[in-house]
């Protein structure tokens, strides 16, 4: 093979598998529950500061 054909050939052939899996796991992603929010909690709010909370402890920790 020419010297030439393997300083491109290698990257674009490792670049266009880079899309493929992209795509696959786009796919893959949206296609188990598309109303699902990805990144999500289980439903309960336990352990969620407010920012009144959070302001009184910061407030401690200065004091």
């Amino acid at each position: 093979m020419n010297i030439g054909l393997k300083n491109w050939l290698f990257p674009t052939i490792s670049f266009v598998a880079f899309l493929y899996v992209m795509l696959l796991l786009g796919i893959w992603t949206y296609r188990v529950d598309a109303n699902k929010p990805l990144f999500s909690s289980d439903g309960s709010s336990k352990g969620v500061t407010t920012l009144k909370d959070f302001k009184q402890e910061m407030q401690g920790y200065v004091k």
